[in-house]
């Protein structure tokens, strides 16, 4: 009876000639015309490791589930093109014995249609396993060495850079034509204190394309936010989420820097400052523009609620305690119609600063030691907990410690020692006062003009029901912009 032959063929790296998918294909075809054997097959996984199982490869797994009954012999070039686990390999001879299934691995000369082949099978799938590993570890040895020596060692490119050759051999990273502006523009976005949900919108609206590069893919905050913590954007290497150092504890240096030192320190104390106070610039929506703005005089914040009849128009300012469940229950229940309080704290804060211009502040820090000595001190951090891991054994490893640690101390020293000039604030005009931009604003741009300015709004209780004199429940407080706080104004504006 004519054998039906499946072959098996994987290809762990496309650049492989010695065991290219034609020479393994090659093999199988041989074996089966000096077996009786008609190959039904050819199962192809490129560019794909020893450690997954035969069952989960793309190629193979359909003919070890749905389509077993379509063949007898399974046939690779070597057992480690099946699999180099021990583990899998025994699941897969396991399944084959009940299955009724023989395997066969060609210039390894092991079948499993006899006892010993299947015994042979089993020594030899370990000493594959302890191949992979050992392949494994001189990989990833090699690419230690690259990354401490400011090469790239492969995978993909981090957003804003792109693998380019060395002069000297191997490969580096360059900045990216394309990329490198839409980087600019998302760190002068968040700098301007634009919300990474609107700015993630606005990239999706304009189809630029996300660093996934996934058809269909979009930009996301999350994505954004941690793009944007990455080292990557400065220029250094890093592995696993930590700074890559050299020998003395120094950062490593592996492409062109998308932001300078001053940029990036400012661009992280931006997103520290949003985490530490819970995103104060977070979209708002429908919910209103008083978020943040509109309080209870229980201390609390208020938030809109929306109306109850769809009717008309009767969506309401709350105080959080006004519900249980909340903390303790609020015993002033203030409460007013959005309508009411968002045209009080409009007409209020217009009168105010309407006719102000808006002015933008740029601060040039003359000498700022901040970004190195926050580097080094990250360094330090990571050396202790380098060694508190182990990572430090023996004299030697002592002696390395040490000398890495005690220079990164002298530096810090020396930085510490150098005088940092103030920084030098200068305001510009937008030509736009506040009124005109109010004019045009979005609820999330009028709650940031309101938060810049200091405003807050307390509403008191309702002495009776359906009480005409609401605007006495009402106190309204604006610290003014920033900039005219700057020009020497005392005390805040206040209204009652």
């Amino acid at each position: 009876m004519t054998l039906r032959v499946l072959g098996a063929v994987r290809l762990s790296r496309l650049t492989d000639q010695s065991t290219s998918p034609e020479r393994q294909r090659e093999r199988v075809e041989w074996w089966a015309s000096g077996n009786d054997g008609r190959v039904v097959d050819v199962a192809v996984d490129l560019d794909v490791s020893g450690s997954v199982s035969p069952f989960e490869r793309d190629d193979l797994g359909p003919w070890l589930t749905r389509r077993a009954g379509e063949w007898d012999v399974l046939v690779a070039w070597k057992l480690d093109r099946l699999s180099r686990s021990a583990r899998d390999t025994l699941d897969l001879l396991g399944w084959a014995q009940e299955n009724g299934k023989r395997i066969v691995a060609v210039d390894d000369n092991l079948d499993t249609a006899t006892q010993m082949g299947r015994v042979w099978i089993q020594l030899a799938s370990i000493f594959a396993e302890v191949e992979r590993t050992n392949i494994q570890e001189r990989v990833s040895a090699a690419r230690k060495y690259l990354r401490q020596a400011g090469r790239w060692g492969g995978s993909k490119a981090p957003y804003g850079h792109r693998v380019v050759g060395r002069p000297e051999g191997g490969k580096q990273l360059a900045l990216n034509e394309a990329e490198e502006p839409v980087v600019v523009e998302i760190v002068g976005r968040v700098l301007a204190r634009e919300s990474l949900v609107d700015i993630a919108r606005d990239l999706n609206d304009r189809r630029v394309p996300a660093p996934s590069g996934k058809v269909g893919s979009g930009w996301t905050h999350g994505q954004l936010r941690r793009m944007l913590r990455r080292p990557s954007l400065r220029g250094l290497a890093e592995h696993d989420g930590r700074l890559v150092r050299d020998s003395e504890g120094v950062p490593v240096v592996y492409g062109p820097p998308l932001v300078d030192g001053e940029t990036w320190t400012l661009l992280q104390r931006e997103l520290d400052t949003r985490q530490e106070t819970r995103a104060p610039y977070r979209a708002v929506g429908s919910a209103g523009f008083l978020l943040d703005v509109a309080f209870c005089v229980c201390g609390r914040k208020m938030y809109a609620t929306p109306a109850k009849n769809k009717k008309y128009d009767a969506s309401m300012y709350r105080c959080a305690g006004y519900r249980a469940g909340y903390g303790p229950r609020c015993t002033v229940s203030a409460g007013m119609r959005s309508a009411r309080l968002e045209e009080f704290v409009e007409e209020k804060f217009l009168a105010a600063v309407g006719r102000l211009p808006i002015r933008v502040r740029t601060d040039t820090p003359a000498v700022d030691r901040s970004g190195e000595l926050a580097d080094i001190e990250m360094s330090l951090r990571e050396l202790r907990e380098d060694r508190a891991a182990g990572l430090f054994r023996g004299p030697r490893g002592t002696s390395e410690f040490r000398a890495a640690y005690s220079k990164l101390e002298d530096r810090r020293e020396e930085l510490l020692a150098l005088a940092s000039q103030e920084t030098a604030t200068e305001w510009s005009d937008t030509g736009l006062t506040f009124a005109a931009e109010w004019a045009v604003a979005s609820n999330q741009r009028k709650r940031e003009l309101l938060l810049d300015c200091g405003a807050r709004v307390e509403v008191g209780p309702a002495k009776s029901r359906g009480a005409k004199n609401w605007r006495d429940r009402l106190r309204f407080d604006l610290r003014g912009p920033e900039w005219l706080l700057e020009l020497g104004t005392d005390d805040p504006l206040i209204w009652d």
